[in-house]
């Protein structure tokens, strides 16, 4: 081969063979964590402890026991159901605080604008650990610990800035001219945001509550001090909950942890369209 070809082969960028060969170990590392999770929660307790360990699934130990076991002992199915519901329900309500709160920085001039939007965006500096406690106040006064709707409130206030500033972007992005030639044709400025510019912040919008519902599916630290019951647990408390004192089975634990991200990973591959427009077009300004 000619030194013109080598270094053709050898060349980094998109299209090369070094390129494509670099993306499928990427790919596999970031994969493999799925794929033993589902390895090993879809297999008897002998087989995770042989050595050396058997990378490869065989059919002949592929077994459904861990899964239904698990649904069938604990309240899995319910945990899950909670978690959909939280997640849902904080995630729309984070995007409906974004889109007025981004519409209003980007659309209307008052004294104190910029000092509120920097605000905004200091409450996603502050860590968890730092809050947990006064918010456990606040929802004990309310009568909200202990309830699904408390942590509802809890994730929303945690997603609503973030949704603030991804969809400013977007805004600040459609040009204004198109909302006045709607507030001359007879639309109200509520109207013009709904008919108008709303419908040009899909991939925002979208974008916003995957990240408020995935957000939201894996917090553990305030569910867990939130709740108290069992019946009101979230899929990540239930599952850590798992672990006993002297006994772990670790196939039933990875068969509930596997059946737990199928949700989100379903969301993702639907909407990944949405997310890859809404992170790019979201941090340009017309």
């Amino acid at each position: 081969m000619s030194g013109r070809g080598r270094r053709a082969v050898w060349r980094i960028g998109p299209g090369t063979p070094v390129f494509y060969g670099g993306l499928t170990i990427t790919v596999v590392l970031l994969a493999f964590p799925m794929y033993w999770m589902w390895a090993s929660g879809f297999q008897e307790e002998a087989v995770l402890f042989a050595y050396p360990p058997r990378l490869l699934v065989s059919f002949s130990t592929f077994t459904l026991h861990p899964l239904l076991s698990v649904f069938h002992e604990r309240a899995v199915g319910r945990w899950l159901w909670n978690s959909l519901i939280i997640s849902v329900v904080s995630a729309g309500a984070a995007v409906l605080l974004g889109v007025s709160g981004a519409y209003a920085l980007s659309r209307f001039r008052f004294r104190g604008r910029s000092s509120a939007g920097f605000l905004i965006l200091l409450t996603q500096m502050l860590p968890g650990s730092l809050i947990i406690i006064p918010v456990y106040m606040i929802l004990t006064d309310l009568k909200l610990t202990n309830s699904l709707w408390g942590l509802v409130l809890t994730y929303m206030t945690f997603n609503a800035p973030f949704g603030i500033w991804m969809l400013r972007g977007f805004v600040d992005g459609i040009p204004k001219e198109l909302e006045e030639q709607g507030l001359i044709d007879g639309c109200s400025q509520l109207g013009a945001l709904a008919r108008i510019t709303l419908p040009l912040m899909v991939p925002g919008v979208v974008a916003t509550f995957i990240f408020g519902f995935i957000a939201a599916w894996g917090e553990y630290v305030f569910a867990l001090t939130l709740l108290d019951s069992q019946s009101l647990w979230t899929a990540a408390v239930g599952i850590a909950a798992l672990q006993g004192e002297y006994q772990v089975h670790w196939n039933q634990i990875m068969a509930a942890a596997f059946v737990s991200t199928l949700p989100v990973l379903a969301l993702f591959l639907l909407m990944q369209r949405y997310i890859l427009a809404g992170l790019t077009a979201g941090g340009l300004k017309g």
